[in-house]
């Protein structure tokens, strides 16, 4: 057969690939199994009908693409890093490709129905309603809909920071008076009022 003959011609010859030193592993395995391609037609029959392009694309992109970004040092972890970033930009892409899609079809149904305008805010308030209104009533109670959440580290970036200090690396001359508004206005029961004495942790950013 053909294939043996390539086989005979090749095999003295692939003692060559051992002065590579990347990927020797991978190279010799694959020369490796050629030798038993034969027997396995022999045996078996041929692989009709198998196709290896899908296969081969996800390789190119989770494996060669991964790889050519890395600095070729410790690639493993460096191609999983990469892949995982790959997966969260892709899925930040879909969620605002949806959400693009939601928007232009609230805009496009108040330029074609006049009687009927709305934009993307009042579309998710009819959502909002629809949840309340279908809600179980042995719920367990849970914060208001229309309720602020605040979402804050678990330490603070700058903890007990004085109020000079706050005036000086932050301008806020006026932090106290407005902190005593602040707290006269939404906690009138509260007995604590602040003094130039008193520290504060500063955060970097606060989620609302």
């Amino acid at each position: 057969m053909v294939w043996r003959a390539c086989l005979r011609c090749f095999t003295p010859t692939r003692t060559s690939f051992k002065s590579l030193k990347f990927t020797i592993t991978l190279i010799l395995a694959k020369l490796h199994q050629i030798s038993h391609f034969v027997k396995s037609i022999t045996l078996f029959g041929s692989t009709d009908g198998f196709n290896i392009e899908l296969p081969e694309c996800l390789h190119i992109d989770f494996a060669k693409d991964a790889y050519h970004a890395s600095n070729k040092c410790d690639y493993e972890e460096q191609m999983a890093l990469w892949l995982q970033w790959q997966e969260a930009i892709f899925l930040r892409s879909s969620y605002l490709d949806w959400l693009s899609e939601r928007s232009q079809s609230a805009t496009v149904s108040s330029h074609t129905d006049p009687n009927h305008r709305y934009d993307l805010d009042s579309y998710l308030d009819a959502e909002i309603e629809e949840f309340r209104s279908t809600a179980p009533t042995n719920a367990s109670p849970s914060l208001p809909i229309d309720a602020v959440v605040h979402v804050l580290a678990k330490t603070p970036a700058h903890p007990r920071q004085s109020v000079d200090h706050l005036i000086t690396a932050h301008g806020t001359t006026m932090f106290l008076p407005a902190l005593k508004s602040f707290l006269h206005e939404h906690v009138p029961r509260n007995n604590i009022i602040p003094s130039p004495h008193d520290r504060f942790d500063v955060y970097r950013q606060v989620v609302i």
